[in-house]
C-alpha cells in the first residue's frame, strides 16, 4: 500500500546572548535596569525532507535528503538554546485511513526520535522540549498541487470534490478513484504524491553581533497553529505521452503448421493504416517425400472505422491505435512447392491475389495485442505438377496437370499476435 506522509516541523530556537549595538527593528526585549534594550533580529530557515513511500524512517541518501540533513544537524548542533520544538505529522491521501493514522504517529515520533539522536546536549534539547502532533490525511496539500498544476478537462469536477465540505475523507478518495475508470487518480499516484511525501522544517531563532554580554531576558512565544510552507511551488508537471509508431506480428494459424510469417503495420494519423506482411516457410524432409516450400509478400490498406483506443492500466498499457475494427484493401504475391508424399501436393505454383479484409484487434495484456482477420478475394494461380521417381532423387514434370487457376473466395484467415512499439512524446 502506497501511503505517503508529509510532516511539517515547527522548531522555535532562542538564543540567549546579548548584543551592545542596536539592530534593525524586529524583535524588542524588556530587560533588566543593569542591562541596555536591544533589539534583535529574527531569522529564519526552512528545510525539506523527502520520505519513500510506507516508510516511518529518514533516508539520508533519497533524493535530496543528504544536504537537507547536514543543514538541520548544523543548526541544531550551534543554537546554544532551543526552547520547544513542534512536529506536524500528516499522510498522503491514499491507503486506509486507519493506516495513514498510524503512520503519521510513527512519523512523528520518528522525527522526534531524530532530533534527540542528533542533538546529545540533554540540557538544549530533550523530549519535553519536543511536542508532536499528527494528523491524518494531508488533503489541503493535494488541493493546492491540483489548484496549482491540474489543468485536464475535468479540473472542475475534481476541484469540486476536493473542497466540498459535506463529503467524508473516504468518500472523496472513492470518487477521485473513479473518475475515468481510475485514470486521475493514477495520475494523482504518480505526480502529485511524491510532491506530498516530505517534511518541512521550520527554525526561528534570535540572531544576535555579540556574544560577550550577559543575556537579556526573553518572552517565548510556542507555535500553536502550522505555518504557511512554500513546498508546493507552482510546477508545471508534464507527464509523458505514449505513441504507437509501429506493431509487428505472427500470424499463430500458420506459425501452428510450421508456416512462419512475420508482419509490421505503421499507423498513418489514427484512423488508417498500412501493413507489410511475408511468409517464408522452406524445408524439405532428409528423404525429399515432404516439403513445404512457399515465399510470399504482400501489403494491405487498412480503415479502422470504428476504433477502440484504451487507457493505461496497471496491468497494461495504454492503446492510442491499431485497435478496433478495420476494412482493407490487400493484395499479395509470391511462390512456393508442397508436397506430402505421392497423394498429396506435389505441386508447383506462384500466385497473385487482390482482396477486401475485415478484422478486429484489441490488448490482451500490457505488452500484447491479439488480432482475428479474414480476407477473401479473386487469386490468380499459374500451377505445374510433377511426379516423383522412385527413388525420390528426381521429380518428373506431369503436363496433364497443368494451367492457371482463377480463384474468386476466401484468400486468409488470421489470427495474429501483436507487438505494439511506442515511444514517449
Amino acid at each position: 500500500m502506497r501511503v505517503l506522509r508529509y510532516i511539517t516541523l515547527i522548531t522555535t530556537l532562542i538564543i540567549a546572548i546579548p548584543a551592545i549595538a542596536s539592530l534593525p527593528q524586529s524583535v524588542h526585549n524588556t530587560v533588566s535596569e543593569d542591562t541596555a534594550t536591544t533589539a534583535h533580529q529574527v531569522v529564519s530557515e526552512k528545510f525539506a525532507i523527502d520520505y519513500r513511500f510506507d516508510q516511518i524512517v529518514i533516508d539520508s541518501i533519497y533524493l535530496d535528503n543528504k544536504e537537507e540533513i547536514d543543514y538541520i544537524k548544523y543548526y541544531l548542533n550551534h543554537t546554544p538554546r532551543i526552547d520547544s520544538i513542534t512536529i506536524y505529522a500528516w499522510a498522503s491521501p491514499e491507503g486506509a485511513t486507519g493506516h495513514n493514522e498510524w503512520l503519521a504517529q510513527e512519523r512523528a515520533l520518528a522525527a522526534k526520535q531524530f532530533l534527540i539522536e542528533n542533538c546529545p546536549d540533554t540540557a538544549k534539547l530533550n523530549a519535553d522540549k519536543i511536542k508532536i502532533q499528527p494528523s491524518a490525511e494531508n488533503w489541503p496539500g493535494l488541493i493546492q498541487l491540483v489548484e496549482q498544476n491540474y489543468h485536464r478537462k475535468n479540473r472542475d469536477l475534481v476541484l469540486h470534490i476536493l473542497r466540498n465540505p459535506r463529503l467524508s475523507n473516504a468518500t472523496r478518495k472513492w470518487r477521485l478513484q473513479h473518475i475515468d475508470d481510475g485514470t486521475t487518480w493514477r495520475y494523482f499516484l504518480r505526480h502529485y504524491m511524491p510532491h506530498l511525501r516530505y517534511a518541512t522544517w521550520s527554525c526561528t531563532w534570535i540572531k544576535l553581533d555579540d556574544p560577550l554580554l550577559p543575556s537579556p531576558a526573553f518572552e517565548v512565544s510556542v507555535v500553536d497553529e502550522m505555518p504557511a510552507t512554500d513546498k508546493y511551488t507552482p510546477v508545471e508537471i508534464v507527464k509523458p505521452q505514449l505513441r504507437t509508431i509501429m506493431a509487428a506480428k505472427t500470424n499463430l494459424l500458420y506459425d501452428a503448421v510450421t508456416a512462419l510469417n512475420f508482419a509490421i503495420e505503421f499507423p498513418i494519423a489514427d484512423q488508417f493504416s498500412l501493413l507489410a506482411e511475408t511468409h517464408f516457410p522452406w524445408w524439405l524432409n532428409r528423404d525429399n517425400r515432404k516439403c513445404l516450400q512457399l515465399h510470399t509478400y504482400g501489403g494491405e490498406f487498412r480503415w479502422w472505422f470504428l476504433p477502440q483506443p484504451t487507457k493505461a492500466t496497471p496491468k497494461r498499457q495504454k492503446r492510442d491505435v491499431l485497435v478496433g475494427h478495420f476494412i482493407g484493401l490487400n493484395g499479395w504475391g509470391g511462390y512456393g512447392d508442397i508436397q506430402w508424399g505421392r497423394d498429396f501436393g506435389c505441386y508447383q505454383f506462384d500466385f497473385w491475389s487482390v482482396g477486401l479484409s475485415y478484422g478486429y484487434a484489441m490488448p490482451i495484456s500490457r505488452y500484447l495485442n491479439l488480432e482475428f482477420s479474414i480476407s477473401g478475394g479473386y487469386a490468380n494461380i499459374p500451377y505445374q505438377h510433377y511426379i516423383p521417381t522412385e527413388d525420390w532423387m528426381h521429380l518428373i514434370r506431369d503436363d496433364k496437370k497443368a494451367g492457371t487457376l482463377h480463384y474468386l473466395g476466401l484468400t486468409k484467415l488470421q489470427i495474429s499476435l501483436v507487438f505494439p512499439i511506442m515511444i514517449k512524446y
